[in-house]
């Protein structure tokens, strides 16, 4: 898989001594990775005889079409490996340019698009050959028993990590646009775009819920993370931080872009903030933050999630990117 390598120059933390003492360690580079991506719509697919190239906003994925001339044997239909993070090209040369919302023929195939589905089916029986749904929009995500959740303007999908996104389906609201998943001990509380919640189990058939739908209080969009000094915090969705101390007084406020995310790392010496279409990680130095790499990502961020230290799960209207940190 094609990956963008960013290399970050960090310092580790100090060695303490038994008296609080101890010298920093040497800079050691740290190597970051966008290790997947999950599409969440489709730009257009460029159609050759026997393959296309469908993009995405910073993805691509490559499909065979199995020998698209009547004459040709039919061979394999469908995705070959996961999409691609990267930029991609439009359809140029050969290609022909299909766009969301309309259907072309190929050969022996038919293909499909919309902005949330790719489908190639036998263009002279219509029977389906290979179809690939996506999510939309990503508005939230939680991590449960090892799979990765997300709520879309589709209802809610999972997938495990390195894998693509999979529709649950189900019973209740977990079916339609929701706007944020939760975990509340062994339950996933899902909350729809029309301000319902609900708390549900997945099973063998999907989504199962576990109470009647209601109300919940609105959603509180403060964010805080701890670091060694204090604690950082900010307002998602607004402009600046502020960095404060144990006892909540203001040490310094540091001026952001309107904040999409903020998530905290190696134990408050580091912090990660998204905002304005970059993910940048700060290390933490007293009452100030210094900014030591910036990862460019495709659109506006609205849920982010750290598993652990090493690998981060960014997802928007561009669908889902998995980060990993070596």
């Amino acid at each position: 898989m094609q990956r963008f390598i960013f290399w970050l120059a960090v310092a580790q933390a100090l060695a303490l001594g038994a008296c609080g003492g101890g010298a920093p360690r040497p800079d050691v580079p740290v190597r970051v990775e966008a290790t997947h991506v999950t599409p969440g719509v489709y730009l257009e697919a460029c159609v050759r005889p026997d393959a296309l190239r469908a993009r995405s906003p910073w993805s691509e994925t490559q499909w065979a079409l199995g020998g698209a001339a009547a004459s040709e044997p039919a061979g394999r239909v469908g995705p070959l490996g996961p999409a691609r993070f990267t930029v991609g090209t439009p359809c140029q040369g050969s290609e022909v340019t299909l766009a969301p919302g309309s259907a072309l023929t190929a050969g022996a195939r038919r293909i499909t698009l919309t902005a949330k589905s790719l489908r190639v089916e036998d263009a002279e029986t219509g029977a389906a050959l290979a179809e690939r749904s996506l999510s939309g929009a990503v508005h939230g995500l939680t991590w449960s028993s090892g799979w990765l959740i997300a709520a879309t303007d589709d209802g809610l999908y999972r997938g495990r990590l390195g894998e693509a996104l999979r529709r649950v389906g189900g019973d209740g609201i977990a079916t339609g646009p929701l706007l944020g998943v939760f975990r509340d001990g062994d339950a996933l509380w899902v909350r729809s775009a029309s301000g319902q919640a609900q708390p549900i189990a997945i099973g063998a058939f999907g989504a199962v819920p576990l109470a009647p739908a209601g109300v919940l209080p609105a959603w509180d969009a403060r964010v805080r993370v701890p670091v060694a000094s204090g604690r950082v915090e900010g307002r998602l969705g607004a402009e600046g931080l502020r960095m404060v101390d144990a006892d909540g007084l203001l040490a310094t406020a540091l001026p952001t872009p309107p904040l999409e995310a903020l998530l905290p790392l190696d134990a408050g010496e580091r912090l990660i903030t998204v905002a304005d279409g970059e993910l940048t990680v700060w290390r933490v130095r007293g009452w100030a933050l210094e900014r030591q790499v910036m990862f460019p990502l495709p659109g506006v961020t609205r849920a982010a999630l750290m598993i652990d230290d090493a690998t981060w799960v960014v997802a928007g209207d561009y669908g889902v990117v998995t980060l990993r940190r070596f």
